[in-house]
């Protein structure tokens, strides 16, 4: 029953990432300009790291998995710098 119950979460989880991919995909963060976009997620991806080490440092051993919001939040960044890496850099050449 506990494996059911832990695979319907992950295919939840699996789900909402998928919309969230799907509504990065249709231009759902346009309104944001590049450098926020870059900033906030290095921001979120130092706040993960942070919150895992003191997970292993105090309390329980505890892994940042895709349940965490952060994570979601963190993916949506580089999905949209991913989807913006033409203009991006672009100004390097061809790469």
């Amino acid at each position: 029953m506990d494996t059911a119950v832990h695979l319907f979460n992950l295919c939840s989880i699996y789900y909402l990432y998928v919309f969230v991919g799907y509504f990065i995909s249709q231009g759902g963060l346009q309104r944001l300009r590049t450098g926020e976009v870059a900033v906030l997620t290095v921001l979120l991806f130092a706040l993960i790291c942070g919150y895992q080490l003191y997970a292993y440092s105090d309390w329980v051993d505890y892994l940042v998995d895709y349940d965490f919001p952060l994570l979601l939040l963190c993916a949506m960044g580089l999905l949209e710098l991913l989807r913006r890496g033409r203009s991006i850099f672009g100004a390097f050449g061809r790469w």
